[in-house]
């Protein structure tokens, strides 16, 4: 494939640095969130046997691990907690650059594929959180980037060794977080699909030790005890699902001097970026349907554009399927999140197949500037302080900081949102504070010393009488008493 011309090797590495230190500083600073405090006190500062035999549905096995060696080396503090997902994060920008500079060489395609893929607010979000989702979003696209290289490398000295470590970064994506199963289920038969089109015999490297990993995690692991009740997180509708992620990509926040805002043209327009990427998908998939059943080499782009396509079409197919067949859920925020780099891998892939095409230049280019616009968004709605799931928890280190320079009894019974619990525990065991009671799921209904309150439950403060003294700049949360 012909390469654009340009040298955008430097901005591009510029853009991935700068996001890397916005993601450093958002680990060392953000407060500590519900379901990261949940992990904490259920894996982390409990048994270390609880991670094999425990199953919770906020248990992610191979990330929960690393917490855990990452807890005990540097102890107990935010940054290493994240500290696993911010190396996954490294992994992950260092895999996106040069699959990009493989597929696209130095032209302008290069920084817009980075920023479509590592800029998503969501998807920053959860490279920070010290959860499986950035662990599996870098051995997944590790592993597009290994499935390229070795669709693009023909029959050349160590290509069943590229394919290999596709196979391992699948099975390490699964044991990161189950939502990774289905990317990687669609990766794989689409890899199978070549390697039988091509008459190849190297099926067993892709096969084998993705097979191995998944075995060993289910039986060394307390995943086998899953039931369907704990797969309870999800939209009920395709539409629901898609609205979602398309809103979290697009709305996240006001973004910088409030441009972001939601007004009117917002709801359009996060159709028509549904619409658009749904048509570069489809694209993608003509364009790169004649490459099935060729025995030569495909070029590095015609390759991505193969995977990135069959990967979003294949997934939501499965979705489809597995819903009707069996009730599951369609994928919410967190657990879609495999399809928003998926999406800025294809447009630019599907730009750069039109623009070989005689009579869809223009289209080519039409491609490209409307990813140029999602990117241009993305930048706008750069974000350090809260993460958008867990919003209500953005405030909550602040809030102990007030608490503990308050004047307090030697005891102090705290009422408290249940969504708070998890993260002032943590505030409270890490950092010693005897004084204040532990904190339970009743409630803030009932006599207490102090109320911390989220947003939906302060009507208890004209109910008890309590007046406001701490108000949480991001999260709206309070702190009230009489």
């Amino acid at each position: 494939m012909r390469r654009d011309t340009g040298n955008w090797e430097w901005p591009s590495g510029g853009i991935l640095s700068a996001l890397f230190v916005l993601l450093v500083y958002r680990a060392a600073t953000q407060s500590l969130v519900h379901d990261e405090a949940f992990t904490y006190h259920l894996y982390i500062a409990g048994p270390f046997s609880a991670i094999f035999t425990v199953y919770d549905a906020n248990h992610h096995f191979l990330s929960t691990v690393l917490m855990r060696a990452s807890a005990t080396l540097f102890g107990p503090s935010e940054l290493a907690l994240r500290l696993p997902s911010l190396i996954a994060a490294g992994w992950y920008f260092i895999t996106v650059f040069r699959l990009a500079v493989l597929a696209f060489g130095e032209g302008y395609l290069l920084p817009l594929t980075v920023t479509l893929t590592a800029a998503n607010p969501l998807v920053l979000d959860l490279l920070v959180a010290a959860r499986g989702y950035s662990i599996a979003l870098a051995c997944l696209t590790y592993a597009i980037y290994c499935a390229v290289v070795y669709l693009s490398g023909g029959k050349r000295a160590g290509a069943a060794r590229v394919l290999v470590r596709a196979s391992i970064a699948l099975g390490l994506s699964i044991t990161a977080n189950l939502t990774a199963v289905i990317p990687a289920f669609v990766l794989t038969a689409v890899l199978l699909a070549m390697l039988g089109a091509r008459r190849s015999a190297d099926w067993k490297h892709l096969l084998l030790p993705l097979c191995a990993i998944v075995l060993l995690f289910f039986v060394f692991t307390p995943v086998h005890h899953a039931t369907a009740a704990n797969f309870y997180y999800g939209a009920h509708s395709l539409a629901a699902s898609l609205n979602d992620l398309a809103a979290l990509s697009l709305a996240h926040n006001e973004g910088l001097g409030g441009w972001n805002r939601e007004t009117t043209w917002k709801p359009w327009w996060r159709g028509f970026a549904l619409f658009m990427t749904a048509a570069a998908t489809v694209c993608g998939i003509a364009l790169s349907g004649r490459f099935v059943g060729q025995r030569h080499d495909t070029a590095p782009g015609d390759a991505l554009l193969l995977l990135s396509s069959w990967m979003i079409a294949g997934s939501w197919s499965v979705l489809l399927i597995a819903h009707h067949a069996i009730g599951l859920l369609y994928p919410l925020d967190r657990t879609g999140l495999y399809f928003l780099p998926l999406a800025g891998l294809a447009i630019p892939a599907t730009s750069a197949a039109l623009q070989r095409l005689p009579r869809a230049v223009a289209i080519s280019r039409a491609c490209a500037a409307f990813g140029g616009l999602i990117a241009l968004q993305y930048a706008l709605q750069l974000n350090w302080t809260h993460f958008y799931i867990w919003q209500y928890d953005a405030d909550t280190k602040a809030i102990v900081k007030f608490l503990v320079a308050q004047d307090h009894k030697a005891s102090v019974r705290v009422g408290t949102s249940w969504p708070l619990d998890p993260a002032l525990n943590y505030y409270r065991e890490t950092r010693g504070l005897t004084w204040l009671q532990p904190l339970t799921r009743e409630g803030p209904d009932g006599v207490y010393d102090t109320y911390v309150l989220c947003e939906p439950e302060q009507d208890r403060i004209a109910r008890y009488q309590l007046h406001v003294v701490y108000r949480g700049a991001v999260s709206g949360t309070v702190v009230a008493q009489k």
